[in-house]
């Protein structure tokens, strides 16, 4: 390895965690954060959202590895179109589902009254892990400058096992880096939680969703929440 192993691991995990915090994950991600009520959802919603990057990172570094050339990358640079797509995806499906407009179904009143039809959106559990997998996946595919600083200043990218030895310490640092985001979402709902401020939130990330997917695509470059606290080198 370029780098000695302490070193090199110290650099993986912090550039991951890094990488977590950059602001198309935390606007995606945070449309399902702020409906889920339980600090363990939370942290199971934010490992389902880096086991999703953690694919595709995977992917494709070994891809770069093992496939010479420069289509590959050419390809990667492309595939950067799909996040403000998906985060235009994500914030119209918030809005959708915070106005209740997905599924109809009859509706009883405590109060005896009869029975009419109400727009009501449903998810079951395991469809909002899948959701944030998915965008994991989106995520994996199209932004991981960090994760190429990891393999190509630090271990030179030197043998099979030593890009997987990257990945992986860098995917580490991404489910801690998710994690603490995840519970920092849930202690600060919790704290300043009512009946009106958990619409507002749902309603903030979904227009945070839509307008960063319209300024990357107006040509804005990528921002990061630890940029100036944590750097490379």
């Amino acid at each position: 390895m370029a780098l000695d192993f302490p070193v090199f691991a110290a650099l993986a995990i912090t550039l991951g965690v890094k990488h977590a915090f950059d602001a198309d994950h935390l606007v995606a991600v945070s449309n399902l954060l702020t409906r889920r009520a339980g600090l363990d959802r939370a942290l199971s919603l934010g490992a389902a959202w880096a086991a999703g990057h953690l694919v595709t990172a995977a992917v494709v570094s070994a891809a770069l590895f093992f496939l010479a050339g420069d289509v590959l990358p050419a390809i990667l640079r492309r595939m950067e179109l799909l996040v403000p797509v998906m985060l235009i995806v994500v914030g119209l499906l918030a809005l959708g589902a915070e106005y209740r407009r997905f599924h109809l179904h009859r509706h009883e009143h405590a109060d005896g009254g009869p029975p009419h039809r109400h727009f009501h959106f449903h998810v079951k559990e395991s469809h909002r892990h899948g959701a944030m997998a998915g965008i994991g996946v989106v995520h994996g595919l199209a932004s991981n400058d960090e994760l190429l600083v990891v393999l190509l200043v630090g271990l030179g990218a030197s043998s099979w096992w030593s890009v997987f030895a990257g990945v992986a310490l860098f995917s580490l640092g991404v489910l801690v880096g998710m994690l603490l985001y995840s519970a920092g979402v849930h202690f600060a709902d919790e704290r300043i939680g009512s009946r009106w401020t958990a619409p507002a939130l749902n309603v903030f990330f979904a227009f945070a969703s839509l307008g960063y997917a319209i300024y990357l695509l107006a040509g804005g470059e990528g921002l990061n929440l630890l940029d100036g606290w944590v750097r490379p080198g």
